[in-house]
């Protein structure tokens, strides 16, 4: 979806809330507090239950609850935050685009950003070829950064990324995890990438592409399919 469509398909916020409470609750609202669906709509986000005699919000609990900005703003951030923006969009850039202070933006970029990190949980698990590897992200401040100091030493932070491919019927899929550090504050070990492989990978039917790094070693001793292939190249410095 593009701009443009969604304006057509969204030019306020009553055809917003018409197809958000269509697609959450269909004809049947809930009340919150009894849970009676003999409710009564008030306006264009709230209800009242004929039971409990109670008003209450279909926005409670989400992202967009107790918001005083029009709900197409929340749309239009959510579609640049997503697919349409490759390298997303900066609070700065948001606030100039929809009229708001850089505070607010960040605010609601923060909000969106965490709901998606949310969702991962409830991902399907890649279950086909996948691809896995490790990077290391980050390094040393700018100098322009007015905190930056010669002598401290930022840390690069290890980055593990899971990619299936596609497979004619279905599209390929991309998951990428930040290991927890141990008690040692390591963080590229045995356990992590295994409890990191568990969460996001099916290990029972995918097969597993990487390097002959030793921490995917213990895949083939579980029964994993594993393929490695050599490193040859010499890494790229991130």
């Amino acid at each position: 979806m593009n701009i443009l469509e969604l304006q057509d398909r969204f030019p306020n916020d009553g055809a917003f809330m018409d197809a958000f409470i269509e697609r959450l609750y269909g004809d049947d609202v809930p009340c919150p507090r009894c849970g009676s669906v003999n409710c009564t709509r008030i306006n264009e986000k709230k209800f009242r239950c004929r039971d409990c005699k109670k008003k209450f919000s279909v926005l409670k609990g989400t992202i967009f609850e107790n918001t005083k900005l029009p709900l197409v703003c929340w749309l239009y951030a959510i579609l640049k935050t997503g697919k349409n923006s490759r390298k997303g969009i900066s609070s700065c850039e948001l606030s100039r685009d929809l009229g708001i202070t850089q505070k607010t933006a960040w605010g609601m970029l923060t909000k969106i950003r965490k709901a998606m990190a949310g969702a991962n949980d409830a991902l399907e698990k890649l279950s086909m070829i996948t691809e896995v590897d490790e990077t290391y992200v980050g390094g040393k401040p700018r100098k322009a950064n007015c905190k930056w100091i010669e002598s401290e030493r930022k840390e690069k932070i290890p980055v593990v990324s899971m990619v299936e491919r596609p497979n004619g019927y279905r599209a390929g899929k991309a998951r990428v995890a930040v290991p927890e550090p141990d008690h040692k504050d390591r963080r590229v070990t045995n356990p992590n990438i295994l409890e990191i492989l568990e969460k996001n990978v099916d290990l029972q039917t995918a097969e597993i592409h990487t390097d002959e790094a030793i921490v995917y070693k213990q895949l083939d001793d579980m029964g994993v399919i594993l393929r490695c292939t050599p490193d040859t190249e010499r890494p790229v410095k991130v």
